[in-house]
């Protein structure tokens, strides 16, 4: 993305739970279909092999047909980051996920940053929303 303008959309919650148990819920292929896109669609492949290098697939089916993400992880630091490149579909870019895990007082503090092409800044706020219902899945997870 060094070549292209670049945006970062940040979506940031609390969470009643401990960093370990929130970083987990993001790799653990068993708890990954309770949070993705939860109400969108059956998850019918869930891969992760969470290391620097090893590549993810989340496919998902719904009404609209088959959604297709998957990544390479870039930062596996548990409990406190979790990096990744992110696409979907056909698109030819990958974009960056990052997700930093504070411990808090009662619990942690999460803060998803997804940097993408400055081109698809129409797509900022449906992509906020986006993390916004997976953070919650989590949530619904973990506490």
């Amino acid at each position: 993305m060094d070549s292209v303008k670049t945006l970062d959309t940040v979506v940031t919650k609390q969470l009643k739970s401990a960093p370990e148990k929130v970083f987990d819920a993001w790799i653990d292929p068993g708890l990954v279909p309770h949070w993705f896109s939860p109400g969108l669609g059956e998850m019918v492949r869930v891969e992760t092999d969470p290391r620097v290098g090893g590549i993810f697939r989340f496919d998902q089916q719904r009404r609209e047909g088959l959604a297709r993400h998957w990544g390479t992880y870039l930062a596996v630091e548990r409990p406190h980051r979790l990096s990744f490149t992110w696409c979907v579909d056909e698109h030819i870019e990958p974009d960056t996920v990052t997700i930093d895990i504070a411990p808090a007082a009662s619990g942690s503090i999460v803060t998803i940053t997804h940097q993408m092409s400055a081109e698809f800044s129409g797509y900022a706020e449906q992509t906020a929303s986006g993390w916004g219902t997976m953070l919650e899945g989590v949530r619904s997870i973990v506490e």
